[in-house]
């Protein structure tokens, strides 16, 4: 048999702000950028609003709303694809200095074009899963290890696994 391995460095911005209108409500924004074919060519542009609550300690509830326009080249002409995605999160936290632990579930809903499709709107359903394990060393640093898990709901469903290491 044959082996083939493909190769791509990608790379992702993302910058924001986060304003807590009142000690349990938060309101972010961020604005990411990504890149691919080894970080020279646009990938996607996205900003996203969301809003969290965190009606007791160890439970903070979420929902937000992305704008992605990916550049797609189809049928020889570059187009602009746009994404909407709306998500609803759950997230519970442990805090037991030094030691800090969270879990995310997420689900998500995004409309879009169908890829290779002309005039074809696409739904995609998502579930999240991620965890998180926390150390801080001292005032400020903590390093830390999350993964998420994808499971993209279709008639052949997909696991994503992403690791995320400081």
């Amino acid at each position: 048999g044959k082996v083939f391995a493909n190769a791509d460095v990608r790379l992702w911005f993302e910058a924001g702000i986060k304003y807590n209108i009142t000690k349990k409500v938060r309101f972010d924004f961020n604005q990411i950028v990504k890149y691919k074919a080894d970080a020279s060519k646009l990938s996607s542009i996205s900003p996203e609003i969301a809003f969290k609550y965190k009606p007791i300690k160890f439970l903070e509830l979420g929902t937000g709303y992305r704008f992605t326009i990916e550049p797609v080249i189809r049928d020889g002409v570059t187009r602009m694809d746009k994404w909407n995605r709306i998500v609803g999160d759950i997230q519970l936290r442990y805090n037991n200095k030094p030691i800090s632990l969270r879990y995310r579930f997420r689900y998500q809903e995004e409309i879009g074009e169908k890829p290779g499709k002309k005039d074809k709107v696409r739904f995609v359903h998502t579930i999240r899963n991620k965890a998180y394990i926390g150390f801080a060393l001292g005032k400020g640093f903590t390093p830390f290890l999350s993964a998420e898990v994808f499971y993209v709901i279709k008639e052949r469903s997909e696991f994503k696994i992403h690791f995320i290491f400081l």
